[in-house]
């Protein structure tokens, strides 16, 4: 319970959560909520950053897709295929070969061995 008087002529009470004192059945515990919300906002800009960075990398992906497709006349799934492939057998990201793909007019060594496999016979 609060013990604050009010502040103003609206009835607000000084010092007080006001409304949220109003919505809970129980004392608030000013301190622990400010930090519970804190928590709260720090775990969702996380996460918002971490969607920001898949969203970006998803782009370059998808515009390397493109560039591939155009170049060698892939289906976007074989274009997919080819980057996943020459970045895993250059152990480098995905995400890094697809930069390398928009970044340049020419092909990436990674992806030459995927793109243009030696005849075996």
């Amino acid at each position: 319970m609060s013990t604050a008087q009010p502040a103003d002529n609206r009835g607000e009470e000084a010092g007080s959560w006001g409304a949220v004192e109003r919505l809970s059945p129980r004392t608030v515990d000013a301190h622990a909520l400010i930090e519970d919300l804190r928590a709260e906002l720090a775990s969702l800009r996380r996460e918002r950053d971490q969607l920001q960075t898949a969203l970006d990398s998803r782009v370059v992906i998808e515009q390397a897709k493109g560039v591939l497709v155009e170049r060698f006349r892939l289906s976007p799934d074989q274009a997919f295929s080819a980057l996943r492939s020459g970045a895993r057998s250059s152990r480098i990201r995905v995400h890094s070969l697809a930069a390398e793909v928009v970044a340049s007019r020419t092909t990436p060594p990674e992806l030459h061995a995927v793109l243009h496999p030696v005849n075996r016979r």
